[in-house]
């Protein structure tokens, strides 16, 4: 992909953790110009986008709840980070109203829709009448629901033979992740072992990877029988003190969760998250390598067994500013993309059948 010639006009939404990540990689591209900032809270409206997060800089843009004020602007795209868990009608509606005004929208943030074919009707006919509607187009990724997974995983099946297995593994460090309610009430950390949560009863793992199975067996041309889910958790014999709040001995430290694609009877198609609170819970469930990364946040692995038997692993950790790297990169495949995004035909992209693409912010 050759640098662009143009300059796109872009209105950002969100201000939470990846948000801030999305914002911040917006203005790191040579090609794009900001041009207004989407806040719900009515506290932020009036204030300055690179302040609200937290970039250490004013950028100029004031940020406003007038969604028709921001149409008006006539932007060529929406780098949506907005809330797509508590808030998914929110974000939903939001995005479909931007796509019928002829805006493009890139968002991590509603996952049910990574794998359209697949996807709920009654969530994708009325997202492809909009892009019709508007002739605008929607792209849905990030690092996992995304690139990491399932993306990396086709990738590697390119140069594969035999395959009786496919495992798409993440293994993380959970404890910097500041958002205290996600990792309580969804993961269930904190509390105790064998406790509910959104994650321990399927229903939120289901919501967000199922998509991701599904992308993996269409590319296959397969039909599964079935997807499963897996849960399971342990504790710390220590009190854990994290980003986001403390973890008392004996309670939830770790969970290791997921989802198989069963084909022909046996699981074959697997996700595989292990998510830890530090890195000595579990020493049992498989362990991050890291290479030469320090502080290892994340590592995203793609295991195929078969003939031959391949590993592929991409490990990150933080950025000099100090953000999870994690984060930077889910906000980084949306906006790396902006320019093809644009200048797509109209409806819903299938990012495994989109270019491959890059960054354009090159410091030599």
């Amino acid at each position: 992909m050759q640098m662009s010639a143009r300059t796109y006009k872009v209105v950002h939404v969100g201000t939470g953790v990846t948000g801030k990540c999305g914002l911040n990689a917006l203005l790191n591209q040579p090609d794009m110009q900001l041009v207004g900032h989407l806040v719900f809270d009515p506290a932020k409206v009036g204030a300055d986008a690179g302040a609200l997060c937290e970039l250490g800089y004013e950028v100029g843009v004031e940020a406003t709840s007038n969604v028709d004020d921001l149409i008006a602007l006539r932007p060529d795209f929406i780098n949506y980070f907005g809330d797509g868990q508590t808030k998914f009608d929110q974000s939903y509606n939001l995005i479909k109203r931007f796509l019928e005004a002829g805006i493009n929208v890139g968002t991590p943030s509603i996952y049910a829709i990574l794998h359209s074919k697949s996807a709920d009707p009654e969530l994708i006919k009325p997202l492809e009448e909009a892009c019709r509607k508007g002739n605008s187009s929607l792209f849905i990724s990030g690092i996992d629901p995304g690139y990491a997974s399932p993306w990396l995983a086709v990738g590697l099946l390119k140069s594969a033979d035999e395959v009786s297995e496919i495992r798409m593994q993440e293994i993380a460090d959970y404890s910097f992740y500041d958002v205290e309610w996600v990792m309580r009430e969804i993961y269930g950390m904190g509390k105790p072992l064998g406790s509910h949560s959104t994650l321990s009863d399927g229903s939120f793992m289901r919501w967000v990877w199922t998509p991701t199975i599904n992308a993996v067996a269409d590319r296959m041309g397969i039909e599964l029988d079935e997807i499963r889910t897996f849960f399971d958790g342990a504790v710390h014999d220590e009190r854990i003190d994290t980003l986001w709040g403390p973890i008392e001995p004996g309670t939830l430290a770790a969970v290791r969760f997921g989802l198989e694609g069963i084909y022909q009877g046996k699981p074959l198609i697997i996700l595989d998250h292990i998510t830890r609170c530090a890195l000595d819970v579990a020493p049992h469930w498989p362990q991050a390598k890291g290479g030469e990364i320090e502080k290892l946040r994340h590592e995203y692995t793609v295991l195929i067994k078969g003939n031959p038997n391949l590993d592929l692993r991409l490990a990150m950790g933080e950025t000099r500013e100090g953000y999870d790297a994690g984060l930077t990169t889910t906000a980084n495949v949306i906006v790396n993309a902006i320019p093809l995004i644009v200048s797509h035909q109209a409806g819903i992209i299938d990012e495994l059948e989109f270019p491959v693409y890059s960054t354009r912010n090159i410091k030599v």
